[in-house]
């Protein structure tokens, strides 16, 4: 990366949530793919019971894996504690 020379870096989340949790995650989280930083594409999609999410940056400089690897980070928090905050909230409140 400091040579100059673009690298182009994928991260997926694969979250094994059950179908009606992974499509309302999908939905909580899809407002997050327009605001991606500049050279950065947010996707995801669902995919039976999984949660898929991609992080990609196109050309990564080395701030630009660090932005990476905070946005993944972010992500796996979301995807952990959203759907056990759901848990916990009673039924029909």
């Amino acid at each position: 990366m400091e040579s100059g020379v673009p690298v182009r870096v994928t991260a997926t989340i694969r979250a094994h949530l059950g179908r009606r949790a992974a499509e309302a995650l999908a939905v909580a989280l899809k407002p997050d793919d327009t605001s991606a930083p500049r050279g950065f594409k947010l996707v995801n999609r669902v995919e039976g019971d999984y949660l898929v999410y991609e992080v990609t940056c196109s050309t990564c400089s080395t701030e630009d894996l660090l932005t990476l690897a905070s946005t993944v980070s972010e992500l796996l928090l979301m995807v952990y504690s959203i759907p056990r905050a759901l848990e916990s909230v009673p039924r029909g409140a």
